[in-house]
């Protein structure tokens, strides 16, 4: 009976290290060795097989333009000059319960300017950039002006 064993050595001799570079890429040589039982009996394969460049990975940059500030407002917290437009704004239903709105000192954790819990009618209120708009019960807003 006789027995296969298979041995298999990789000799990476000249490897890049991935910069690039014009010279060729040595090829890496695979040896495959096949030994049997029998005294003497020992046969070795060479194989030489081309090693591929590295994958390249090429990083692209792309700077979005920032979206255009909304013309209407909807419930929550609103920066102005960044989420809405600077101006005047109406609701645009007559409000029917406990509307609250306030304008807030931008990044000042809620310093109000000014504020008001409106129970009927349409409330308007004038928005400039460096302040945050708070609104909540009051339906949406839309610039008038």
């Amino acid at each position: 009976m006789r027995i296969l064993t298979l041995l298999l050595a990789i000799s990476l001799s000249a490897c890049s290290t991935g910069a690039s570079s014009t010279a060729s890429t040595p090829p890496v040589t695979i040896t495959t060795t096949v030994r049997v039982t029998d005294p003497g009996s020992t046969a070795t394969t060479t194989i030489a097989v081309p090693v591929q460049q590295p994958p390249r990975v090429e990083t692209v940059t792309v700077t979005l333009a920032p979206p255009a500030p909304a013309a209407a407002i909807s419930e929550g917290v609103w920066t102005v000059g960044v989420d809405i437009a600077p101006g005047v704004y109406r609701t645009i239903a007559p409000v029917g319960g406990r509307c609250y709105w306030a304008t807030l000192k931008t990044g000042s954790n809620g310093e109000i300017i000014a504020n008001a819990i409106v129970e009927g009618g349409r409330p308007q209120v004038t928005l400039k950039v460096g302040q945050d708009f708070e609104t909540t019960r009051c339906g949406d807003w839309a610039k008038i002006g």
